[in-house]
Parts: C-alpha cells; structure tokens; sequence
C-alpha cells in the first residue's frame, strides 16, 4: 500500500487566506508548518484528525530535507514513547518507521505518524495564531510558538 501525505483536517480552511495570497510554492507548505509544530512539541494528533491525502512525495526543495525529516520522526517517537536508549530498542524503532525502499524513506507506520503530527501541529498553531493573509505577522507567530518552552 501507498502511503501519502495527508492534511490535517481544517488545515485548508485554516490556510486560505495565506493560499489565497500565493504565499505558498507548494500544497506541502503548510503540511510542512504543522509538521515541525508536532514534531517539535511531540505533540501527535488522533486518528480522525488527519484529513485527505494529497502527494504521496515530497515536492521539489522539500526532496533532500526526506531524510531529516525520517530523522526527525525517529526522535520524536524515541521522546514520546519514552523508548530506552539501548541499541536493540532504537534499532526497533527505526526498522518500524523507515523504509528505504519508498519515496518518503517512510513505512506505512512511519507516515501514519507523521500525518498525526501534521495534525497534531495544526491544533497547536490553531489554538496560538490566528488565520491571517499576512506571511510575515503569521511567521512572526508561529517562530515565538516554536520558541516556546512548553505547548
């Protein structure tokens, strides 16, 4: 099975006024914002709010940041599951998220989780920065967020 990128649900709503604008390239632009916010404050969104699927790669500049974002992933899952730092346990844990053989070096479970962070990253930026056409006052926002201590 194919596994794709997915929007977090409301995220298209949430991001109009800015895709109205064209302030994004790509449609993985403002995944990608979700994305860091959940990675970053390890916070993963439920099942049902990860909404449709729309690329099953990454896009243009966002190719070469495929294995930092792998490498991400496996740090936030090592923090949120609290994994001890033995060999066998990461070795685990990396073999569950990664496969090197598809286009996002993701596993269907290592895709599944980076949809719920997407998710879960749009809650965060949802609840602390309000829609806004303006990139420059939403990425004014959204760096204090990420500068915060806790989420």
């Amino acid at each position: 099975m194919v596994m794709e990128f997915k929007h977090p649900k409301d995220a298209q709503s949430y991001f109009r006024l800015m895709r109205e604008k064209q302030w994004f390239q790509y449609d993985f632009d403002a995944y990608y914002l979700c994305l860091m916010a959940g990675l970053h404050f390890r916070r993963l969104g439920k099942p049902e709010m990860v909404g449709n699927a729309f690329i099953d790669h990454y896009p243009g500049a966002y190719v070469d940041a495929a294995q930092s974002i792998a490498g991400l992933l496996i740090d936030a899952e090592l923090d949120r599951q609290q994994i001890l730092q033995t060999r066998d346990s990461i070795e685990k844990l990396i073999i569950s998220l990664l496969d090197l053989r598809s286009k996002t070096f993701l596993s269907d479970e290592g895709m599944n989780l980076l949809n719920r962070y997407a998710a879960g990253g749009l809650e965060l930026i949802r609840d602390r920065i309000p829609p806004t056409p303006d990139m420059e006052v939403f990425l004014v926002h959204y760096h204090n967020l990420l500068n915060e201590q806790t989420a």
